[in-house]
């Protein structure tokens, strides 16, 4: 079980995590709003799955600068069945 002071708090915020971008992004959000609001539209937006920052953006009705838009996308995480089948 993880002490919750220990998660950074992008993780705490119910917000999903798949690119650096979506790291970013996240981070600008909680810059200008504050974390408290991306909470709240992150649970607002919420059905099965926690919602992409893009989508918590838009709950917001907050566009974030192009250059979050339209930066390359890197992996968060390696795929391991991917690399697997690629071997």
């Amino acid at each position: 079980m993880s002490d919750l002071g220990s998660e950074p708090l992008l993780w705490r915020l119910g917000v999903r995590i798949e690119s650096s971008r979506d790291v970013q992004l996240l981070d600008w959000l909680v810059g200008h709003v504050g974390a408290n609001e991306v909470r709240g539209a992150a649970y607002r937006r919420r059905n099965r799955l926690q919602p992409r920052p893009d989508k918590v953006a838009e709950e917001l009705g907050i566009r974030p600068p192009d250059e979050l838009q339209s930066k390359a996308v890197e992996p968060w995480k390696s795929d391991p069945m991917r690399e697997h089948r690629a071997s």
